[in-house]
């Protein structure tokens, strides 16, 4: 990212870097309508500045509390694109399967669908997040401060045995489960275009990665009377604010609970052509 949209900076020391200089790189983006990237740009920057504040590296707290919002209009979407049908969701499956460019890419996409985690979770998912239990099975730990839902405190997500060995099998060096070519986080706007190439059969194409979210919570909620789930724990299983009684679960429920969910998607998508 450095070399590519931050090059005209990336040689400064950031106590030096000005709001002039970042505008001057965000302002195209948002001109020419590329608003995910933007994002993902703009929380990049932030990121960063927030590093070397809190690290004592530099007093320059410039971006560190600042908010998109404050800075540019972006319109909104009317909602994120998903689809419903079972025919959609096997072209999708299919479509995800056969994806022949960056293998990162691809086993992005399978994960997301599988867990309908969100797509900053799963671009900065680490060996360390993956942990197996005395039992041998497999289980995701986000620590609070990465998540976008602070309230939740530290989320756990349990995944079926098969998804964990998946997990197991792509493992490469460095630690990223998901990294691209250069072997660095991929981009928001990577997963943005990869998905730009599949089309539904009714409508236009409008999904991206956070419509797999939404795609796993239609099927699972269509499917009550089959699947034995409650809306609870299908919302606990996309992280979700989760308030009352279903916000104080342990963490062992909350394994055992999301593992339920995530096992009968497993077999959902299975049962429309999804192979490993």
């Amino acid at each position: 990212r450095f070399q590519s949209r931050l090059k005209y900076v990336s040689d400064k020391d950031i106590g030096k870097i000005t709001k002039k200089e970042i505008m001057q790189i965000l302002d195209p983006i948002y001109k020419n309508k590329k608003y995910a990237l933007l994002k993902d740009l703009f929380y990049f920057i932030r990121s960063l500045f927030r590093f070397a504040r809190d690290r004592g590296i530099t007093d320059n707290i410039l971006f560190c509390d600042t908010q998109l919002k404050n800075l540019y209009k972006i319109p909104k979407s009317g909602g994120y694109s998903y689809i419903s049908a079972n025919a959609d969701l096997r072209l999708l499956i299919k479509f995800i399967m056969n994806y022949p460019h960056q293998i990162g890419v691809k086993n992005a996409l399978i994960f997301g669908l599988l867990t309908g985690l969100r797509s900053s979770n799963v671009r900065n998912l680490t060996y360390e997040h993956l942990k197996i239990d005395d039992d041998g099975e497999y289980y995701l730990l986000f620590p609070q401060d990465e998540n976008k839902v602070k309230s939740n405190g530290d989320e756990y997500l349990g995944l079926p045995k098969e998804v964990g060995k998946w997990l197991e099998s792509i493992k490469t060096k460095p630690s990223l489960f998901f990294a691209n070519t250069e072997g660095n986080i991929l981009s928001e706007a990577t997963l943005v275009k990869a998905l730009r190439q599949y089309t539904p059969l009714v409508g236009n194409n409008g999904i991206v990665f956070h419509s797999f979210r939404i795609i796993l919570s239609t099927f699972c909620n269509d499917n009550l009377a089959d699947n034995g789930l409650i809306p609870e724990i299908i919302e606990r299983t996309i992280f979700h604010r989760v308030r009352g009684v279903a916000g104080v679960y342990n963490k062992a429920t909350n394994i055992k609970n999301t593992r339920k969910v995530l096992t009968w998607w497993l077999g959902y998508l299975k049962g429309l052509g999804f192979k490993f």
